[in-house]
């Protein structure tokens, strides 16, 4: 419904076109899975923009963004929060650590990720790289919340790898990347389901386990390294609020149902600063 609504309401505004993610970073392997297309939209709370401002003084004119390469964008080319979102804000709020140090500017802004459309037709399997988000004064938690379609995120956590085997005889079994998940969990157990399903599709799950190789690679470069990766699925309604600047994180995009397309919002904390900051 949010989708219909946001693109009747700004069809006749100039749209930004479909951005291919890479990061420079963390780049996808050449035989791993193609990156994922998406459209992207920047929201932002204005009424949090105005408050404290006096009289005579001029409101920010541009805010600050997770990216990899430009920190801020002009207001010119964002949106206005809804209510809509603004409730979405406020429940995730109380999903953080520490939910009574949320300030009016937590989760105040949000970008929404629109899956290219010939991307879905196709029904490719995409992913995004595995990455730590760039930050400028932005706190580090974040909050994806999913519009629509289905994909799966994956997180490193680092954890003394001794006291997960004995809560979980089997993490001393399997492959190095079965070993380092959490396998009792429901997002482990979908994954496990969506890659059975496909079990026709071999080369699509080649570059599956090469994702997972080059992620575990990232997220323990050193051979005495040992890290925890979380699994969550993510379908519409569904969020995940987690430390996006010291975490390394990345997504697989599955193939979608019908005509729907991945869209995915990530709330932020708010961060005005002025117009002449802009990248755009």
């Amino acid at each position: 419904m949010f989708l219909e609504e946001f693109k009747r309401r700004y069809e006749n505004k100039q749209m930004p076109k479909s951005v291919h993610y890479t990061h420079p970073q963390n780049a996808l392997k050449s035989d791993s899975l193609p990156s994922h297309h998406y459209t992207e939209y920047q929201f932002y709370n204005q009424e949090l923009m105005t408050a404290g401002v006096k009289d005579g003084e001029k409101p920010p004119g541009a805010i600050g963004v997770l990216a990899d390469k430009e920190f801020s964008k002009n207001l010119s080319v964002c949106y206005p929060m809804c209510n809509f979102l603004k409730k979405i804000a406020d429940t995730g709020k109380a999903m953080l650590p520490s939910p009574n140090a949320a300030t009016d500017s937590t989760l105040g802004a949000a970008v929404l990720h629109v899956q290219d459309i010939e991307e879905a037709g196709q029904k490719t399997v995409t992913a995004y790289a595995p990455h730590k988000d760039k930050t400028t004064g932005i706190s580090q938690f974040v909050m994806f919340y999913q519009l629509s379609g289905v994909s799966f995120t994956f997180i490193a956590v680092g954890v003394n790898m001794k006291t997960a085997a004995h809560a979980d005889p089997a993490a001393s079994t399997g492959t190095e990347w079965e070993k380092s998940v959490d396998r009792k969990s429901q997002g482990w157990q979908r994954y496990e389901e969506w890659k059975a399903h496909s079990n026709k599709d071999r080369d699509m799950l080649r570059k599956v386990e090469t994702f997972e190789k080059d992620f575990l690679k990232q997220a323990a470069p050193g051979k005495k390294d040992k890290v925890r990766v979380e699994v969550y699925e993510l379908r519409e309604g569904q969020s995940l609020c987690f430390a996006a600047d010291c975490l390394l994180h990345g997504s697989i995009i599955t193939a979608q149902v019908g005509r729907t397309r991945r869209a995915l919002l990530v709330f932020h904390e708010l961060i005005g600063q002025g117009a002449q900051t802009s990248l755009i």
